[in-house]
Parts: C-alpha cells; structure tokens; sequence
C-alpha cells in the first residue's frame, strides 16, 4: 500500500518547508553509479512516504480554541484504528536509520576534508557495530558535535520513544486483549491516544492515532535538523 501510494503521488507538487531538511541530492564518488550522476539520499525518500501517509489522515491546521470545530478536530487527532498512521510511525522511525546511513555514504565518498572523513569512519564503526539504534543515535550526536552531549532533552526522550515504538510494531509478540503494554502506556501519558473501554483494548489499536503519527514524524524531523546543524560545513 505505501508503495502503490508513492507512485500515485509521485508527480505531487510539495513546497519546500515540506521537503526535510538535508534531503537534496548529492553527487555521487566513483563507486556510485560510475558516472558521476546524483544519487539520491535514502532518507528523503522514506520520509517522503511517511508525509504522503500523513496528509492522507486529513489532518489539517487546528481550529480556533474553543469553537466545535476544534473539538471535532481533536475527537480526529485522536481517532484509533489508523492504518496510515502505523505507515507514518515506521517510516519516520526508518528515514531517522536511513539518515545515519546517508551520513556515511556522504561522508565517506566526499570528504570535504580530514574531518569529515574521520566523522564518516566512525559513523561506519557505530553502524557495524549493531547496537541498539538508541545508541548508535547517541553515539552519531556525540560525534558530530566533537564533545560529549546530553541526550536527555524532551527531543531525545521522543526519540527513545519513538525507536520503541517502532520496535514494537516490528517485533510483535502475542498479546491478550487489554492486556497493558509499556509503549502504548507512555504514549497515552502524553496525550497524543487514549485507552479503549476495557474488554476492547489493544496496543496496536490505541497508538495507531492521526496524533501519533504526527508526532511521529515531527519526532524524527526535529533529530534531522540537529544533526544537520551539528554537520561540518
């Protein structure tokens, strides 16, 4: 479904403040392509998909506070039993892995100098490395900064989060009807979903909110544009 929906919008105009940042095409080294042609960053690509399953939830701008309008608006944000919402919460979580990846890639065929090189190198160690994406994050910002920083600002604690909930519906497990789940509890803490009336909860119900999904990729655009400002010039 997120494929046949990328073709059919592919001609799609979007303006510019939609595009994430750092998405631009790059010239490719002498292994891409072999000609010099401009290759394309991965994580444009499945951010694109999470945007087109976004506007397909009708969200729209909030209404005046107050009025029926944002009520009905509300009761929409947080509607359950979205299938685009799940489609938004994993491709923003894979554009975020993608865009480690591309940081490599980048870093690695077009070294702007030694620096740049080094930063590709050890960005290549951390993702071989297979530890748990949180920590590759982690590890990817310390980097990029050139010191030790702190990762537990409400972005990063999103992140966390986020990579949860991707794990979650990645690795799913058997799981009774109401049964509480860690992830989902969180999520509800926060206000973007809300439980079910018991006897008719889940998880996978409960999270799959236009709201989530819009935190979602608002989650991963926010950790995009820190690592594009920590980027060498």
């Amino acid at each position: 479904d997120a494929q046949r929906t990328t073709k059919q919008n592919g001609s799609r105009k979007r303006s510019k403040s939609a595009r994430p940042r750092g998405s631009r095409s790059v010239q490719g080294g002498p292994d891409v392509m072999n000609s010099g042609q401009p290759f394309e960053l991965m994580s444009h690509n499945l951010f694109r998909v999470a945007e087109v399953h976004l506007e397909r939830l009708g969200l729209g701008p909030p209404p005046a506070p107050g009025t029926d309008e944002e009520a009905t608006w509300i009761r929409k944000m947080l509607k359950p039993g979205q299938d685009d919402a799940i489609v938004t919460v994993m491709f923003a979580a894979a554009g975020l892995e993608a865009m480690l990846q591309d940081a490599v890639r980048v870093a690695l065929l077009q070294p702007v100098d030694e620096v740049t090189r080094v930063i590709g190198q050890v960005l290549q160690t951390i993702e071989e490395s297979k530890g748990s994406p949180r920590l590759k994050f982690q590890m990817a910002a310390t980097v990029f900064a050139g010191r030790p920083i702190s990762t537990d600002g409400q972005t990063w604690e999103d992140l966390h989060l986020l990579l949860r909930l991707r794990d979650q519906i990645v690795h799913l497990r058997p799981q009774k009807v109401g049964e509480p789940n860690k992830v989902a509890a969180a999520l509800v803490s926060t206000g973007l979903c809300r439980n079910f009336a018991e006897g008719h909860a889940n998880w996978w119900l409960t999270v799959s909110t236009p709201a989530v999904a819009h935190w979602a990729l608002s989650t991963a655009r926010a950790i995009e544009a820190y690592f594009a400002s920590s980027c060498p010039p």
